[in-house]
């Protein structure tokens, strides 16, 4: 993922860039597999909704190890882009 400043770089040639913000968006999940199943339902993982692929139990052992008190994180880190064509 580019970070803020290579969008300026990206941008600047062709557009002027009005706004840009990231932000840190914590999600908690009961289980590892409710984290996975998320993932595949908002088409993060690069499977979509409609594929049929399953998690390894290994993978699902491993990500028990990230458990917090609030639950299994998942966390997205969005960046909110406005630009104008010069």
């Amino acid at each position: 993922y580019r970070s803020l400043s290579e969008w300026d770089q990206f941008f600047e040639q062709d557009f002027v860039l009005l706004y840009r913000q990231e932000e840190i968006k914590p999600l908690y999940f009961p289980t590892p597999l409710a984290v996975f199943r998320h993932m595949k339902a908002t088409g993060v993982n690069s499977l979509g909704p409609e594929s049929s692929t399953l998690w390894p139990p290994p993978l699902l052992l491993a990500y028990e190890q990230f458990l917090t008190p609030q639950g299994y994180p998942l966390t997205y880190q969005p960046q909110y882009l406005l630009a104008q064509r010069k």
